[in-house]
C-alpha cells in the first residue's frame, strides 16, 4: 500500500480521472520537491525548468520505451519566441502553447516532441544526453549516448555523480508494454534503487516519471508499477479514487 500524500506534496494539475492521455491530454501532474508524476510526458519539460537544475549545466537521462524527440519544426518557433518567459509559464499555459495549422489549432508540446524541442532551447546547457529505450520513434538530431535496456543495471552502477547535476526522466512504458513485461520484472526494483541513488548522490537533481497508460497497458498496471517505483524513491503519491 502505497504511502497517504503529505502535506509537502501538491497537485499542480488535479486528478481528472483514468481519461485516455494520447498526443496532448493531461489528466493530472503531481509534485513532491523535486519528484514530478504525470499520466502524459510533455509535462516534463516545464517541470525541469521549475528547479536550478536546468538553469546550468546538467546531464538527462532519458528512459523510456519512446525517443520522444518527433520532429517540432513548427513548434520550435513558437517555443523560442517564449523563451524568455517559459521558465516562469503556469503549467497551463505552458499547455496552451499553440499554432494555427496543419487543419486547426495544434498545441507546441506534445508526448512525443518535449525533449527536441527543449534540446533546440536550452541544449548549450546540456552536457550530455543518455537514452535507454527500445529506440520507438523519431531518432534524435543531436548526439546522444545510447544505452541499452540490458545495459542499463550495469551502466547505473558505474555512473560517476561527482559534480554533476542530473534530470532523470522516467516513462513507465519502459518497462511495460500492452502486451506484458518489456523489461525482466525481477530486475525493476533494482533499477528503481539505482535511479535512488544517483537523485541522492548528484549535486542537483530533478526527477519525472511518466504513467503512459495507453502503453503500459491500463491505468490499472500503470498505477501500480508507479506505487512500486514511490515506495523505492519514498515518495508519498497516491491517485484519488474518482
Amino acid at each position: 500500500m502505497p504511502p497517504e500524500t503529505s502535506t509537502s506534496s501538491e497537485w499542480l494539475q488535479p486528478f481528472s480521472g483514468q481519461n485516455p492521455s494520447l498526443i496532448t491530454n493531461v489528466n493530472f501532474l503531481w509534485r513532491h520537491e523535486n519528484f514530478y508524476i504525470m499520466d502524459n510526458h510533455l509535462a516534463a519539460a516545464w517541470c525541469w525548468l521549475q528547479h536550478p537544475c536546468s538553469a546550468k549545466p546538467h546531464s538527462i537521462l532519458h528512459i523510456d520505451a519512446h525517443f520522444d524527440t518527433a520532429v517540432a519544426d513548427r513548434s520550435i518557433p513558437v517555443a523560442l519566441d517564449n523563451l524568455e518567459k517559459l521558465r516562469t509559464l503556469s503549467f497551463a499555459n505552458y499547455r496552451a502553447l499553440s499554432f494555427d495549422g496543419l487543419g486547426g489549432t495544434t498545441r507546441v508540446f506534445r508526448w512525443d516532441n518535449y525533449l527536441t524541442i527543449y534540446q533546440s532551447l536550452f541544449g548549450t546547457l546540456v552536457d550530455e544526453w543518455i537514452f535507454s529505450t527500445y529506440e520507438i520513434g523519431h531518432r534524435p538530431n543531436f548526439e546522444f549516448k545510447s544505452v541499452s535496456p540490458l545495459e542499463l543495471l550495469s551502466f547505473l552502477s558505474e555512473i560517476s555523480t561527482e559534480g554533476k547535476n542530473w534530470i532523470i526522466n522516467i516513462d513507465l512504458d519502459f518497462f511495460l508494454s500492452n502486451d506484458g513485461d518489456r523489461f525482466p520484472s525481477q530486475q525493476r526494483r533494482a533499477v528503481f534503487e539505482k535511479l535512488r541513488d544517483l537523485h541522492k548522490t548528484a549535486s542537483d537533481s530533478v526527477v519525472t516519471i511518466a504513467l503512459s497508460p495507453e502503453c503500459c497497458g491500463s491505468w490499472e498496471v500503470a498505477e501500480e508499477l508507479c506505487y512500486e517505483a514511490c515506495s523505492v524513491f519514498e515518495l508519498p503519491f497516491r491517485l484519488p479514487v474518482i
